[in-house]
């Protein structure tokens, strides 16, 4: 009736007749994943800034990237009539499937990759990360036809991102992060 018993054979045949009180918890070994580590840490306190992103307490007081954050989220957040529109942006397109758009486009940006330059803060002012954005929308409307969707939207974000970033933006003109420590990207 699919209840086991206590004794059961393993995979090889073997009969097992261990109970769960006599099973020791293994031990891990290596190192610590990066997330218990930052969840360990007394140092880090998280909060969540408007949109839900998860702001460390450096962030948080750090205007330039609160501002970069706030951008980001806007970005891709952006709806047409309660839809997302930001995933046909999110991730390149496949070598595969498009192989002349590497051909075409000689610097392919996503979003996924936008968003991995902010965690490292390789952004060192905030007109770079406006940059990436640019090149991504720019990228999209050389590659697309004018009367693709995926054009259309690119040049929808581009607008968003360009009256957007023009607010955060005035706030946060002279601030630099130091990207001295960051991994090279």
């Amino acid at each position: 009736d699919g209840e086991e018993d206590e004794d059961s054979e393993d995979d090889d045949g073997e009969e097992n007749s261990e109970t769960e009180a006599d099973v020791k918890p293994r031990k891990r070994r290596g190192r610590k994943s990066k997330l218990n580590k930052e969840e360990n840490d007394e140092n880090v306190n998280d909060s969540l800034n408007d949109s839900g992103t998860v702001l460390s307490r450096r962030a948080k007081n750090n205007p330039l990237l609160s501002a970069m954050w706030s951008l980001f989220d806007f970005i891709k957040d952006y709806e047409i009539k309660n839809v997302p529109i930001i995933d046909p942006f999110t991730k390149l397109p496949s070598k595969q499937l498009y192989p002349d758009y590497y051909q075409e486009i000689k610097q392919p940006m996503a979003l996924n990759t936008i968003k991995v330059k902010l965690t490292k803060r390789i952004y060192a002012k905030f007109d770079e990360l406006v940059d990436d954005f640019r090149l991504m929308f720019n990228n999209a409307m050389t590659y697309n036809i004018e009367d693709s969707i995926i054009y259309q939207h690119a040049k929808l974000l581009l607008g968003a991102l360009e009256e957007k970033s023009a607010g955060l933006g005035a706030d946060v003109a002279n601030f630099t992060i130091d990207t001295s420590k960051a991994p090279s990207y």
